[in-house]
Formats: C-alpha cells, sequence, structure tokens
C-alpha cells in the first residue's frame, strides 16, 4: 500500500504542511470517493467528521479538506452544503481551509447552527491517456453545538493545543487509512 501523505498538524498556530505522492489520483480513480478532511480538531478522518462547539463563543473554527491536487488537475472546485446555504471555493492546492464563519455568515455560535454539512469535491483531471475526465469526492460533518456550561475532553474539538502526526494511506483498490500519533 503506498503512502499517500504525511500530514503535520499543528493546529495551535493554524498550520498544516502535506506531503504526499503520486498515489493519490490513482487510489481516488480506483473508486474511493471519500473525502478527507479535518472539521474543527488536530485530526484529519475520512468521510465523516463532528465538530463539537461551544454556544456564545466566537466561530474561529475551520474545515479543512484534503483534496487530491498535483499537475494533472485541470480545474479544481468545492461546494459546501449546510442549511439552505450552497458556498463554492475553488481548488489551487492540496489544502483547502474553510473558515466556519464564512459558511455559517455569523460571528459567534448559536444552537441555530447545528446541522449537518457537506463538502462535495469536483476535480477535472487528465489521465494517463491524456483524457479529461470528473472526480467527485464526498465528505460530511455534523456541527454540534454545546452549552456554555458543558466542557467537552481535551481531546475534542476547539481545543487544539497539542500537535499531532498522521501517516494517510490509500491502496489502488481504493480503499483509505488514516494512522494518527
Amino acid at each position: 500500500m503506498p503512502w499517500l501523505a504525511l500530514i503535520v498538524l499543528l493546529m495551535m498556530n493554524g498550520c498544516y504542511t502535506v506531503n504526499r505522492d503520486k498515489a493519490f489520483l490513482k487510489a481516488i480513480e480506483a473508486g474511493d470517493k471519500t473525502l478527507i478532511h479535518s472539521a474543527c480538531h488536530a485530526g484529519p478522518t475520512v468521510g465523516y467528521d463532528i465538530c463539537k462547539v461551544r454556544e456564545g463563543r466566537l466561530i474561529r473554527e475551520k474545515w479543512v479538506l484534503i483534496v487530491p491536487y498535483d499537475s494533472r488537475v485541470e480545474y479544481g472546485g468545492v461546494r459546501i452544503r449546510w442549511k439552505n446555504t450552497v458556498k463554492t471555493y475553488p481548488i489551487k492546492s492540496p489544502l483547502v481551509t474553510i473558515p466556519f464563519k464564512d459558511i455559517i455568515g455569523e460571528t459567534h455560535w448559536n444552537k441555530e447552527h447545528e446541522a449537518p454539512i457537506q463538502a462535495q469535491v469536483g476535480l477535472k483531471v487528465r489521465d494517463s491517456n491524456g483524457e479529461s475526465e470528473w472526480i467527485d469526492l464526498l465528505g460530511y460533518a455534523f456541527l454540534i453545538v454545546l452549552t456554555e456550561s458543558y466542557h467537552p475532553l481535551f481531546i475534542d474539538s476547539g481545543n487544539q493545543f497539542f500537535e499531532t502526526t498522521c501517516k494517510i494511506q490509500y491502496s489502488t483498490a481504493g480503499r483509505s487509512a488514516i494512522k494518527c500519533k
């Protein structure tokens, strides 16, 4: 199984580094349509994530999407769907960082924000024969707004005081796995 990416997430500074190899798009082309992403915390997940936030707090959290982006990508975009809101963002690198404040359009979390949210990535990619084709990836997160008096565990959404190193693997059969230390 080839290594897809080595991700160093330094959430305290909001800094991400992605190293990846050329096997990234091969796995996607093999049928894995699952988006790797991180909603509000320090570790990436495959497909579905939960973002826990506290009511009344400033919306500082970001949704980080990890996409297969290399020289074969002719065009890339991500469409975010949350409640009745649909927003589109261009993809210009392997990491797409979207502030939840931009999606929601407000500055502080409240119970009305609690809902599922979807990211659909579309990439126009040249295959090995030079033909263009579209690749779609899909990821979901659920925004959970906790009361101000509830204190989640340290390793939870909104607490970004530690460093995590994750290895993301794809097989050419289209399976993906994440291992974090």
